[in-house]
């Protein structure tokens, strides 16, 4: 189990070194982009967006930000980065899966529409697209006469693996 752990965070780690050092360009929408939703574009928030820009459509926690922005030596605070994800959240430009009263993971906003199943168990999240859903979202729309411009649609249960160890546990 160990050996899983190390490798998760081996993976996260991965994922997270190519995301601080960026290029020239992505820096600039990056600086826009906060500027854009009325803020100023600080060094601390250009960081928190490089590694959500980084890792895309991926969901990580505040923990995995704050903890990839220190190892890359930039000392940003734990809650300097909730504070930003949530300023974030509320101006449409990430996305927020709460799994739990103490599990919450963020995700860059690049589609405006998704859905997801997610598992309560080890909080494996799959994103898919089914056409059934947004057909049923746009008669929804139209019988309360709202005209959608995004929607977002997650499924919470337990995945397979889970499932399958839960029954194989021994007393």
């Amino acid at each position: 189990m160990d050996d899983s752990r190390d490798a998760d965070k081996r993976e996260k780690s991965d994922m997270f070194k190519e995301n601080i050092k960026s290029h020239e360009h992505i820096d600039y929408e990056i600086r826009r982009l906060i500027r854009e939703v009325g803020f100023k574009a600080t060094q601390p928030r250009v960081d928190i967006l490089k590694v959500l820009y980084g890792v895309r459509s991926k969901e990580v926690t505040v923990k995995d930000v704050y903890e990839a922005l220190a190892k890359h030596g930039k000392d940003i605070g734990f809650a300097t980065v909730y504070r930003f994800l949530r300023v974030l959240c509320r101006k449409g430009i990430v996305e927020e899966t709460i799994l739990s009263e103490r599990s919450v993971k963020y995700r860059l906003i690049v589609a405006k529409n998704f859905d997801q199943i997610i598992c309560n168990s080890c909080g494996k999240i799959i994103e898919f697209r089914e056409e059934k859903i947004k057909n049923l979202n746009d008669q929804i729309a139209e019988k309360y006469g709202f005209k959608v411009d995004s929607h977002r649609f997650a499924l919470y249960g337990i995945c397979d693996e889970c499932s399958s160890s839960e029954f194989n546990e021994e007393p």
